[in-house]
This record gives C-alpha cells, sequence and structure tokens, in this order.
C-alpha cells in the first residue's frame, strides 16, 4: 500500500470523528465581550467592525439559538447567501 493513501485513510479515520462530534455552541453574543461563539468571531474582526459584525450575526435567529456547530454554520451560510442575493 502506497503511503499518501495510508495518510489519506488516517486522515478520514481522524476527521470523521471530529465531523461526526455534537459538541454544544454557545453562539449568543450580548456584547464583544462575550465568550460566545458569536462573540469569539466577532473578536477577530477589525476594533471598527466589531459592533457590526454582532449586529449582523444577532439579526437572524437561528444564529442565535443554534445548538450544535453544524447549525450555526449552516445558519450563517444561509444569511450570507439570502444578503447576497439581495445586493444582486
Amino acid at each position: 500500500m502506497n503511503y499518501s493513501v495510508l495518510y489519506s485513510l488516517l486522515l478520514i479515520a481522524c476527521l470523521i470523528p471530529i465531523c461526526r462530534s455534537s459538541l454544544p455552541t454557545n453562539s449568543r453574543a450580548y456584547g464583544h465581550h462575550d465568550h460566545g461563539l458569536i462573540g469569539q468571531i466577532c473578536n477577530e474582526t477589525k476594533q471598527d467592525q466589531m459592533i457590526n459584525c454582532t449586529n449582523i450575526l444577532r439579526a437572524d435567529a437561528r444564529i442565535l439559538f443554534a445548538k450544535k456547530f453544524v447549525e450555526f454554520s449552516k445558519a450563517v451560510l444561509g444569511q450570507s447567501n439570502r444578503r447576497a442575493e439581495l445586493s444582486s
């Protein structure tokens, strides 16, 4: 067996449990110093855009009440998709 195939299988074997994990997320953010998922994401933006970031993400109830990271990701992508369709 080729080493690249072996490493690919090992990578897949390690990624499956990570992707399937059901770690609950706290996506609520009530301020820019919040420890929730929205707060963590918005803290990585520039200081002058931080409040705008939290307001945009808090505008959608599906993002706020996401229980799993997968739900949170789908809600953010859905909101981005809707905003892109509205702007074009």
